[in-house]
């Protein structure tokens, strides 16, 4: 037992300070932000087809690793001190959740597909709360308004799918929550 629980907590240090120890990769990321999704989602606006990438997943909420990762994101963003680094880790952990509902949705896990766009969109209105309160560059409120409109896209089509019927609610949730982040969004 006790073997299980060192390893376990070696495991769960490993996990937070391997990320923590290499904020860097973070900014790599970020640096030249290209827009696009997971397999290039194409967003067509005012006859102007956009690109934006979401990153990759990672591990999706159907692993039992999932809690560490989603603890060991929140306690990244937690103890981020510089504002621009804290935005950005906010909205990447967004779309990465994003694209974990995509990549849940293509295997027909319902429930979990559901409860990820909730938690992608709560997080995604905690940082245009964030962003509306402080100054941010109009490069990244840009990359915010991009997200966003992927956001409502990707729960479009989730929303259209037969398997969803029984989810009227949490979609009816989802997107009044879309609904306020794209109008926060066109006030900046």
């Amino acid at each position: 037992m006790r073997k299980k629980i060192a390893t376990f907590f070696v495991a769960f240090l490993i996990l937070i300070f391997g990320v923590v120890a290499k904020p860097q990769s973070v900014k790599h990321f970020f640096s030249g932000f290209v827009l696009a999704s997971v397999d290039a989602q194409s967003l067509d606006f005012d006859n102007q087809q956009t690109y934006y990438i979401l990153p990759s997943p990672g591990i999706l909420p159907d692993s039992p690793l999932f809690m560490f990762k989603d603890m060991k994101d929140d306690i990244i963003e937690m103890f981020s001190s510089n504002f621009a680094e804290k935005t950005r880790l906010m909205l990447l952990h967004s779309d990465k959740k994003l694209a974990m509902a995509r990549v849940l949705f293509q295997r027909g896990k319902t429930k979990l597909v559901v409860k990820t766009l909730l938690s992608s969109e709560k997080k995604m209105l905690k940082l245009v709360e964030l962003v509306k309160n402080n100054k941010t560059s109009p490069k990244f409120i840009e990359r915010l308004r991009l997200s966003a409109r992927l956001h409502s896209e990707i729960i479009k089509m989730v929303k259209n799918d037969d398997l969803y019927i029984d989810y009227v609610s949490e979609f009816d949730k989802l997107n009044e929550m879309a609904n306020e982040v794209n109008k926060s969004l066109n006030t900046l």
